[in-house]
């Protein structure tokens, strides 16, 4: 996942002006929370609501993930990701959808608040093709929007 920077904003600062989450270190089930606000990983700002953990493949269930070994997943119906100092541009991010559509919905406010500033989404990518594995295609997504977002809505 990159997050393209903010302008204007204090610490903590993006390193290059975007910051690639790739979920590696968290651990296996382990919470994300705030591991990328700087419990345990890097300080960006950046906290997950609770139910989203680390998972890493090996248990059978997924394959071939962008950044081996490790992805984010939503032991929930969505998934909140809050930027506290904000960033602007877009969002990019690989996502794996087993059976069921999705959508991602990015928002100027905190907790899924404020206003919609943009909104994407579509129809599963994994049923059936992965032989052993529930999931093994991950597709490339940036969604562009203009203004300052604080928080993702995944669902």
């Amino acid at each position: 996942m990159h997050l393209p920077a903010a302008g204007n904003h204090q610490a903590p600062k993006f390193p290059g002006g975007n910051v690639l989450l790739d979920f590696e270190g968290i651990g296996d089930f382990y919470p994300v929370g705030s591991y990328y606000s700087g419990a345990g990983g890097p300080n960006y700002g950046v906290t997950f609501s609770p139910g989203t953990v680390g998972v890493r493949d090996g248990i059978g269930t997924f394959t071939n993930e962008p950044s081996p070994v490790t992805v984010a997943v939503s032991l929930s119906a969505s998934m909140l990701m809050n930027v506290a100092a904000g960033f602007n541009t877009s969002l990019s991010f690989y996502y794996a959808a087993y059976k069921t559509n999705w959508t991602v919905n990015i928002f100027d406010g905190p907790d899924g608040t404020g206003n919609l500033l943009a909104t994407s989404s579509g129809a599963y990518n994994n049923a059936g093709t992965c032989g052993s594995y529930n999931v093994c295609v991950w597709t490339p997504l940036t969604i562009n929007f203009a203004g300052t977002a604080r928080s993702v809505v995944f669902s």
